[in-house]
Formats: C-alpha cells, structure tokens, sequence
C-alpha cells in the first residue's frame, strides 16, 4: 500500500511518501484528535523500536511544521 499526502507550495502541487505511521498519525490530526490521541493511533501498530519511534516523530513534525502543514482550521471546513 501507498501513503501520501498531496499539497500546494507556491502554485505548485506535490506530493510527500509518508509510512503507514505517518499517515495514520496525521490522520487523526485531521479528524481532531489530541497530539498524544495521534501519536497512539500512528503507532498503536507499528513494530517500530522505541528510539525509532521517537526520531521519525520528531522528524515528521519538522518537516511538517517547515512544509507549513500546520494552521488554524478555516471555519465551518469539515474535511
């Protein structure tokens, strides 16, 4: 299976590869769970070390966080 996420930077469209950890956790980050409610549903079944699990976490919000992924819901969007 494929997981990726598909965005806009400057008029342009692209699209990240994600793990199925890091789509399952922002999914729940969409669908308005807790960041710890998120973390726990991304990696409930992961087979990922610990340390592994803590380095792709931070890694992920970094990028995320730099790609700009991260705002304040527009109001009345229930996507």
């Amino acid at each position: 299976q494929l997981y990726c996420a598909v965005h806009r930077w400057d008029f342009t469209v692209y699209y990240w590869k994600l793990t199925p950890e890091e789509f399952r956790l922002l999914e729940a980050l969409r669908r308005g769970s807790t960041m710890g409610e998120a973390v726990e549903a991304g990696f409930a079944e992961s087979a990922l070390p610990l340390d592994e699990i803590r380095q792709q976490i931070e890694s992920c919000f970094k990028a995320w966080a730099e790609l700009g992924w991260f705002c304040r819901p527009v109001e009345g969007n229930k996507s």
